[in-house]
């Protein structure tokens, strides 16, 4: 409707794998991801994309986070 707003919120982002070192979030280390100084070899995310246990982390992450409530509109984000 008139005057709403939407947004788009990436809820990962794959350059946080290991693409640049400096970006490296709690998944590198959780799942062995090698790390590169830029988006090259030795960075391989592969196995967080093909381990079950990797898909079964990011689908727990999402839920909490669409799952979170708003405190300003009192819903949760998933509804917004």
């Amino acid at each position: 409707g008139a005057g709403r707003i939407k947004l788009i919120i990436a809820l990962h982002d794959r350059y946080s794998l290991g693409c640049y070192a400096y970006k490296a979030d709690s998944y590198v280390s959780k799942y062995g991801i090698p790390t590169a100084s830029e988006c090259s070899p030795p960075n391989d995310a592969s196995n967080f994309y093909s381990n079950e246990q990797a898909k079964t982390d990011f689908v727990n992450r999402l839920r909490y986070l669409l799952d979170h409530v708003n405190p300003h509109f009192v819903q949760r984000w998933g509804s917004l």
